[in-house]
């Protein structure tokens, strides 16, 4: 791969440079004239590769490996034949005289004398900064990996800790916030200039004998105590892949206890999977056509929903004006993409809430009004719990 064959070209360049021109020591210098022609021959086809750091970095090392070690370079059988060696000799030339390779390589010489891994790889920069000394090559940070390797350790760590005594899984999942938090005042102590994220992947992380529940894990957390709502959000109306599975994907962040779809064999498709996560594996995923909606609604309103319509219409209400029903049981329907919810359904609604804007255009995308509703309806569930 071409990331990893940058990381092993710097290393080369550097020990490269350091070795036979900055401070060449007798048993390096040695080693190098050992192995210079294995380094020749696999550095060479990486002069024209077509990744532009790779193959100056490449041609940087052959033009110092013809310049100081050109005697230790054999051709086959370790042989000085005359057309490797005319071969050589062109290299060598164009390299050290070109006008445009010299300047190429005074630059890559400049950057490289001027790189000092024991001041720029210690473990405060590792871990406060973000590290990318070449501009291409660290294309996954320090601290990504750093993040990984902790998460990884407090996973086998609880295994065994007393966090786990209560096994629910909502009561593991609280206990892993916390941990997370808790570790990072142990890091950070009174540094008030440090921000260290405690971002979670809930079922992922908790512990380990729920790992085996696999797509069984949904009705896991129905079981859950804090089941934190009975929002049912009815999307058959939206037919855009991408946009249902940024739905899905929100419903099940926010814990709603349903989302309807009109076709759930979508639920196959590798887009829907890619935006939503995967989500429709925690969350309860249901199938009304559009052509079955007038009747669905109805039925869910005899079940004691509330059926609330996004839409911007003449009795609309202003969603920073709007309460909830106190019982938390809504069903939250949302409109066709760029059209909004036809009128022979509108009838059926018992509001309409619209979110306001303040910009030219005339709507948001249907994803994103649904997750702004759905957040709302969360945050005032929260408060309702929070003066229980």
């Amino acid at each position: 791969k071409p990331v990893a064959a940058q990381s092993y070209i710097l290393v080369v360049m550097f020990f490269v440079k350091h070795c036979l021109v900055l401070n060449p020591k007798p048993t390096h210098v040695q080693l190098l004239k050992k192995h210079a022609m294995i380094l020749f021959s696999t550095v060479l086809p990486l002069c024209s590769h077509p990744t532009g750091l790779l193959r100056v970095c490449s041609q940087y090392v052959i033009t110092i490996l013809l310049d100081v070690l050109n005697g230790e370079i054999c051709g086959p059988e370790g042989k000085q034949d005359d057309c490797f060696k005319v071969t050589k000799d062109i290299l060598k030339e164009f390299f050290l005289s070109n006008r445009q390779m010299v300047k190429t390589f005074k630059r890559q010489d400049k950057w490289i004398s001027s790189i000092r891994p024991e001041d720029e790889l210690t473990i405060e920069k590792l871990v406060i900064e973000n590290q990318d000394i070449t501009g291409e090559v660290n294309t996954t940070s320090f601290v990504t990996v750093l993040q990984q390797i902790m998460s990884e350790v407090m996973i086998e760590f609880r295994a065994d800790h007393e966090l786990w005594s209560d096994t629910s899984p909502s009561s593991q999942i609280k206990n892993k916030r916390n941990a997370r938090r808790n570790l990072a005042n142990l890091f950070v102590g009174d540094a008030h200039d440090w921000i260290v994220q405690t971002k979670l992947n809930p079922w992922s992380d908790v512990s380990p004998d729920l790992t085996h529940l696999g797509a069984n894990r949904q009705p896991q957390r129905q079981k859950s105590k804090d089941k934190l709502s009975d929002l049912v959000v009815v999307a058959s109306l939206v037919d855009k892949v991408p946009n249902l599975g940024g739905l899905c994907r929100t419903c099940e962040i926010f814990s709603a206890s349903e989302l309807v779809i009109s076709d759930k064999a979508l639920l196959s498709d590798s887009v829907f999977k890619a935006v939503s996560l995967q989500a429709s594996n925690w969350l309860k995923v249901s199938e009304v056509p559009p052509v079955d909606l007038r009747t669905y609604l109805t039925h869910m309103k005899t079940q004691g929903y509330t059926v609330i319509g996004l839409e911007q219409t003449s009795s609309s209400t202003d969603l920073t004006k709007y309460t909830f029903p106190a019982d938390g049981k809504v069903v939250l329907l949302l409109g066709i993409e760029s059209e909004g919810i036809p009128a022979t359904l509108l009838h059926t609604v018992d509001a309409c809430v619209e979110i306001p804007q303040f910009g030219v255009l005339r709507s948001l995308n249907v994803h994103v009004s649904g997750a702004i509703l759905v957040w709302e309806y969360v945050k005032q569930q929260l408060e309702q719990r929070r003066l229980r």
